[in-house]
């Protein structure tokens, strides 16, 4: 998101790298794709742990 919202203003190199660090797992640097994908799956994860915690059975 804030890549979205910043990268539309008029900000010098180090202002960018100060406000918009890219994102490293153990010194690699993480595609936005796998970002998304990530997210997605935490999402479902989620969302499928809470639906079994809060089932009705009828």
């Amino acid at each position: 998101m804030r890549h979205l919202v910043l990268q539309h203003l008029d900000l010098t190199t180090a202002e960018q790298q100060r406000l918009l660090p890219a994102l490293s797992w153990f010194g690699w640097e993480v595609p936005v794709g796998v970002q998304l994908v990530t997210v997605a799956v935490i999402t479902a994860g989620f969302i499928g742990a809470a639906a079994r915690m809060f089932r009705t059975t009828e």
